[in-house]
């Protein structure tokens, strides 16, 4: 018999990667991935930095060749209960990765509809149908935290919550949601706190993508400064494909519910990844860094305990990560061309 797996957000990152993952490490499974925009071959749902401007993100080759038979995809607006319901009626999924999302720094409008009001309907829609509910993973944020006095990390799943952002608030908002109609309705129920996420083919909006972007941009001109925002902070990198087989080994488990960080348990500064990558590419570039003065969450990483008492065993190192997001460029800026530097500054997203 096979499994099913119904995965929302279907074609966004942290998905894509969880897609992949389900499809290499379990020959039965099968997935049906849903989103708002129509079905993309061979390409992420959000631009990057090219030679030759903003593009699509190019899919790295193993996500592209784990993509078989075994994957459909269907658009479908998780906020429409009908066609969420019809979609869980017909499929009758024993797994549902709930991963639509905005990200941090979207307008407001679009963190409430997503956000929100796309967890409450999925989980409206579970409720509903008349058949054994799946387990149900909710990606949430480890910025639902805001900011932990210094004795008391790495921060634990009990750590009072206090987030400091907008995009977080509708993380938070979100949880409460889905525990509460999970509840009422006896879903088994899974919320991952991921914290910061790094691998090829990320949204710029993210440090390791501008970074790597800003790096290509450089080596082909022959040089100039990498601009950077603020670089003091500290946070808990991981490896979106170690992010993929967290939860997917989250869903599976059958002791693992309620709250869990999935981070790598290790708290690096923000400048250790930039040196990494300048480490990595044998670049010397000066670097130009501009900050109004602000941190609002100074130091941020993850007691991992409860992750890795599912099962879950990280198989990346941070080196190794940065090396396949450098990689990745190299794809993309093809050695022969030259280009401009992308915007620094104000596009680096730590969180």
């Amino acid at each position: 018999m096979r499994t099913r797996w119904l995965i929302t957000g279907a074609q966004g990152f942290v998905a894509r990667y969880a897609t992949s993952c389900i499809l290499q490490s379990s020959p039965d499974a099968v997935v049906l991935g849903i989103g708002r925009s129509e079905r993309l071959d061979g390409w992420f749902s959000h631009r990057i930095s090219s030679v030759t401007g903003r593009i699509r993100a190019p899919l790295p080759p193993e996500i592209s060749h784990a993509l078989d038979q075994r994957y459909e995809y269907k658009t479908v607006d998780v906020r429409v209960k009908q066609q969420v319901r019809s979609i869980l009626s017909d499929f009758q999924p024993q797994f549902v990765l709930h991963l639509a999302s905005c990200l941090r720094g979207d307008p407001r409008p679009q963190l409430l509809r997503s956000n929100i009001e796309g967890t409450v309907t999925l989980l409206q829609a579970v409720s509903e149908v008349r058949a054994e509910h799946p387990k149900v993973v909710v990606g949430s944020s480890g910025g639902v935290y805001g900011v932990v006095p210094s004795e008391r990390l790495p921060i634990r799943e009990t750590e009072p919550c206090e987030p400091v952002d907008e995009y977080s608030i509708s993380k938070m908002a979100a949880e409460h949601w889905a525990r509460l109609m999970a509840r009422k309705a006896g879903i088994r129920l899974a919320i991952a706190r991921i914290f910061n996420v790094i691998g090829p083919g990320q949204d710029e909006r993210h440090i390791a993508g501008q970074v790597a972007a800003q790096l290509s941009a450089l080596h082909r001109r022959g040089g100039g400064a990498l601009k950077l925002g603020a670089l003091d902070s500290t946070r808990d990198f991981i490896d979106v494909r170690d992010l993929a087989a967290a939860i997917v080994t989250i869903a599976k488990s059958k002791t693992s519910e309620g709250l869990i960080n999935v981070g790598s348990g290790v708290e690096r500064p923000v400048w250790q990844l930039v040196h990494e990558l300048l480490s990595i590419t044998k670049m010397d570039v000066p670097i130009e860094t501009r900050s109004d003065g602000r941190i609002d969450v100074p130091r941020h990483y993850a007691d991992i305990t409860r992750l890795l008492a599912s099962g879950f065993e990280p198989s990346h190192t941070f080196r190794n990560t940065l090396t396949d997001i450098w990689n990745y460029y190299q794809r993309v800026w093809p050695t022969s061309l030259t280009g401009s530097v992308p915007e620094g500054h104000s596009a680096i997203r730590t969180g």
